[in-house]
């Protein structure tokens, strides 16, 4: 993968410099002296490294800020041309150093201005097409990887599914039957919320994102049956604005936010687990309980949280966001935009 733009670069300048000194022997000025030559290449390798750097830091921005493709070639042309200015005040400087002769920076021929411009146009284009292709190359290189990485995600995720469900014909067969064998509409309800649980599991668990509304659509049956494990051990707060319900998020992830709060803290009569979960406008969605750990921990696959902040950087670009406290334990989800 192309990490670094000016090693490769630095190869192109020397072979530009090189070039400029063929030619200029092939012109007439074949009885040049070593200090000329010398001075020949470290004129067109520094002129040609200026022009690196710069590019090195604008290309970046052209690429991946500008979407029109229109103002996007409009500045790479603008950029071009004002590099090339550049020349002038470089070839003062440079033979100002070199020969400390203030005589001989300008040339007495008519169209020394033009060749001037020409040249550092000249090679100013070409090193922003070199660096313009090795942006394009490594971006390129960069999405293929993130998405590799996204599928490794995204196959975690799914593996650690499949080893926690049951053969969903079977599950469900015997949930209905559960459900016949009772009157009780508090079982009948406990069952119905189960299925529930399961077929959004089964039906999303493959899907790269879902709507906050149907990941709350879930999350309600998931805590109605915590709900009834736990009794009033467990307090939960859930109040989300409704123009935040149709922002897509990975599947499951209020589910494993919550899931994380259950499994590490305790949950007693005593010691009560309050969670809470809001949004800040349309920016973030946030997920906090309060922090008593339990002594002894659950065994854990260690996939959950740290699966979920993978995939969430993969798919949006942004980093979740955990602030733990001696008292609270609280997860914010910067909340991709419509």
């Amino acid at each position: 993968m192309v990490k670094n733009k000016l090693p490769l670069g630095v190869f192109v300048c020397m072979g530009l410099a090189l070039l400029g000194v063929v030619l200029k022997s092939v012109s007439g000025s074949s009885d040049l002296a070593w200090i000329e030559v010398f001075k020949s290449i470290l004129y067109m390798w520094g002129y040609s490294s200026i022009c690196l750097v710069i590019y090195n830091a604008l290309v970046k921005k052209i690429v991946s800020n500008i979407s029109k493709i229109q103002v996007r070639y409009l500045m790479s042309i603008v950029s071009i041309v004002a590099v090339g200015y550049l020349i002038y005040p470089y070839y003062y400087l440079f033979y100002f150093i070199t020969t400390l002769d203030k005589g001989s920076w300008i040339s007495s021929e008519s169209n020394w201005y033009s060749v001037m411009l020409a040249r550092g146009v000249t090679i100013s284009a070409l090193m922003f097409f070199v660096v313009y292709y090795l942006q394009l190359l490594q971006d390129k290189q960069k999405r293929i990887l993130e998405i590799e990485q996204l599928k490794q995600a995204q196959l975690e995720a799914n593996l650690s599914n499949l080893k926690e469900q049951l053969n969903p014909h079977f599950l469900f067969n015997s949930l209905n039957t559960l459900s016949s064998l009772t009157e009780e509409e508090v079982v009948k309800d406990y069952v119905s919320e189960l299925a529930d649980v399961y077929r959004y599991m089964l039906a999303h668990n493959k899907m790269s994102t879902v709507t906050v509304e149907m990941e709350l659509k879930f999350v309600r049956s998931y805590l109605y049956i915590m709900k009834t494990r736990m009794g009033e051990n467990i307090c939960i707060d859930l109040h989300l604005d409704e123009n935040i319900k149709k922002i897509k998020i990975p599947p499951l992830t209020l589910q494993i936010l919550l899931e994380n709060a259950i499994k590490h803290n305790i949950a007693s009569r005593e010691h009560p687990l309050y969670i809470k979960m809001y949004n800040v406008g349309l920016d973030y969605l946030i997920i906090e309980n309060n922090y008593n750990p339990k002594i002894q921990m659950q065994s854990s696959t260690g996939i959950g949280l740290g699966n979920l902040a993978k995939r969430y950087h993969l798919l949006f670009g942004n980093e979740i966001q955990i602030i733990h406290s001696a008292d609270s334990f609280t997860v914010k989800l910067p909340l991709p935009q419509l």
